[in-house]
């Protein structure tokens, strides 16, 4: 599917689900932020699912700035709009109803707006994790 968030209008982002709008990275809230992004999902038996997801962020104000995951803002306003691409790939496994297995690697190319005002690398990671139900 193909969505996009514009999230201007609010001025708070009051119940963040990070992982589900704004990539698995976890850089960035939902405050002025707009999100174009697609993600495919295929799922090749009932205990599998294999997911690819393409994040591009956009300022959807350029008269205010980025907001990180604890609403802090980074960056001067009027630095331009394009603040990064981001691409999640990630794989599931369920043993049994109560324990499953996820493994994953996301990466977050910064654009030209973090450039100019809150340079850094770009970030990566890859991750393994476990849910255990009872």
């Amino acid at each position: 599917f193909l969505h996009a968030v514009p999230r201007a209008e609010f001025t708070d982002v009051l119940f963040p689900l990070g992982h589900a709008y704004w990539a698995i990275s976890d850089n960035l809230s939902g405050q002025n932020l707009i999100d174009l992004s697609g993600q495919f999902e295929v799922k090749p038996t009932a205990k599998t699912a294999l997911v690819a997801a393409y994040h591009k962020f956009r300022l959807a104000s350029d008269d205010d700035v980025v907001y990180n995951v604890a609403g802090v803002p980074v960056g001067a306003p009027n630095s331009g709009t394009n603040v990064g691409d981001a691409i999640d790939v990630y794989g599931y496994y369920a043993f049994n109803s109560n324990l499953d297995i996820q493994t994953g690697y996301s990466r977050f190319w910064y654009g030209e707006f973090i450039d100019r005002t809150a340079p850094r690398d770009d970030a990566s990671q890859f991750y393994v994790q476990t849910s255990l139900r009872y």
